[in-house]
C-alpha cells in the first residue's frame, strides 16, 4: 500500500491503539501521527508496534464501561478513590449505602449495611416494612394491646394511656389504676386483689394466687382438708397413714421406714404382682389395664402392644399421669416383706 506524506508528530502525544489519538491522527509505536491521504494504519481495536499490527485486549474505553466506584485509565478500571456515586459526599470506597445519599452514614445494627439501604435496620430477621419495632430487635413481634406498635418499643403496652413506667398492670388495661388491697399490683392483674402478699404463687394456674384460693393445687379438696394442700391427690392417699399424703410423702411406710427400704420392697415383687399397672414393667405386651393409658402409650411406642411392654413402656406411662394414673403406691402391698 501507498504511503503519502506524513505531516508531523504529535507533540508529546501516547497512545495504545487508534482510538486513543484524533480521527487526522494513528497510532504508531506510542505516538499520535498526523496523516494525509491514505496511510498504512491498523484496523481497529489493534495497535502498530515496531512496523506490525497487534490485536489490543482492552478493559474499557471509558468510565462507563467499568463498575461502580471506578474509572477507565488507559484501557483499565481502576478505583477511583474519589468517586461518589450517590453524591452525598461520602466516597463509594467508605460509602455504606454507595447507591443511596446517606450523608449521616448511620447503622444501627453495625452490619455494615447502612440504614438508608438496610432492609432490616434492627436485624432480627423480620424486614422493617412488616417489622412492628423496626429500630428494636423485636423478633417474637410480640403486640399486646394490637395496636401494630411492638411491645419492645411500645410505650403502653396494654393500651390505657398509662405508660408502662407508671402502670401498676403494664399488661392488663387498668386506666382507674385501681389497687384494693394497696400492694402496688393493681386489681386487674393480681391474683388474690384483696389480699396484700409480696409474692403471687398460683399452683394450679387457676388464675387465683395461692394466699387467696381455697384449693391451692385444684383437686377438689380444700387445702384445710387436703393431706397434700400444694399437690394434686384427690384420693387422699395416706398408706402409712402419717396424716401426710402420698402424693407429697416421701413414701415411708411408717416414719421408721426409709425410702431405700421401700423401694427395696417393690423391687421384691414378681412380675405377676406388676400385671395390670400401666407404669410397671411387665414383661408381656399391652398388659396394661387401662386402656386410655394403653391407647396413650402405644400411639407412641407399638413396640409396647406389638411385642414387649418393658421399662421404656412403663416411662411413657409415668410421662403420661392423666392417662396414667397407676403408681407403685397403687400395688396391694400384702406381698411385700418389710426390712
Amino acid at each position: 500500500m501507498l504511503v503519502f506524506l506524513i505531516s508531523s508528530v504529535a507533540f508529546g502525544a501516547t497512545c495504545v491503539m487508534d482510538s486513543d489519538c484524533t480521527t487526522d491522527q494513528y497510532c504508531d509505536e506510542g505516538a499520535c501521527i498526523l496523516f494525509d491521504g491514505f496511510v498504512d494504519a491498523c484496523p481497529p481495536g489493534e495497535t502498530k508496534i515496531e512496523g506490525k499490527c497487534y490485536e489490543i485486549e482492552y478493559e474499557c474505553l471509558s468510565d462507563l464501561d467499568c463498575g461502580l466506584g471506578e474509572a477507565c485509565s488507559l484501557d483499565v478500571c481502576i478505583t477511583d478513590v474519589n468517586a461518589d456515586s450517590d453524591n452525598d459526599g461520602v466516597p463509594d470506597v467508605e460509602d455504606n449505602c454507595a447507591d443511596v445519599a446517606d450523608a449521616t452514614q448511620v447503622d444501627l445494627d453495625r452490619d455494615g449495611v447502612g440504614d438508608s439501604c438496610d432492609d432490616d435496620d434492627d436485624n432480627d430477621g423480620v424486614d422493617d416494612t412488616a417489622d412492628l419495632c423496626p429500630r428494636d430487635a423485636d423478633a417474637d413481634q410480640s403486640d399486646n394491646d394490637g395496636d401494630h406498635i411492638g411491645d419492645t418499643c411500645d410505650d403502653d403496652d396494654d393500651g390505657d394511656g398509662r405508660a408502662d413506667s407508671d402502670d401498676n398492670c403494664p399488661l392488663d388495661s387498668n386506666s382507674d389504676q385501681a389497687d384494693a388491697d394497696a400492694d402496688g399490683l393493681g386489681d386487674a392483674c393480681d391474683l388474690c386483689p384483696y389480699d396484700a402478699a409480696p409474692a403471687h404463687v398460683d399452683t394450679d394456674s387457676d388464675g387465683i394466687g395461692n394466699i387467696c384460693d381455697p384449693d391451692d393445687d385444684g383437686d377438689c379438696v380444700l387445702d384445710i382438708d387436703d393431706n397434700c394442700p400444694s399437690m394434686p391427690n384427690d384420693d387422699q392417699s395416706d398408706i402409712n397413714g402419717d396424716g401426710r399424703g402420698d402424693a407429697c410423702d416421701l413414701g415411708e411406710l411408717d416414719e421408721t421406714l426409709a425410702v431405700c427400704e421401700l423401694l427395696d420392697a417393690i423391687d421384691s415383687l414378681d412380675d405377676e404382682a406388676l400385671t395390670g399397672c400401666c407404669d410397671g414393667s411387665a414383661g408381656d405386651p399391652g398388659v396394661c389395664e387401662e386402656a386410655t393409658c394403653l391407647t396413650t402409650v402405644c400411639d407412641t411406642d407399638p413396640y409396647c402392644c406389638d411385642v414387649e411392654w418393658d421399662d421404656i413402656c412403663a416411662e411413657h406411662a409415668l410421662n403420661a399421669p392423666e392417662d396414667c394414673a397407676c403408681s407403685p403406691l397403687d400395688f396391694d402391698y400384702s406381698d411385700i416383706t418389710y426390712p
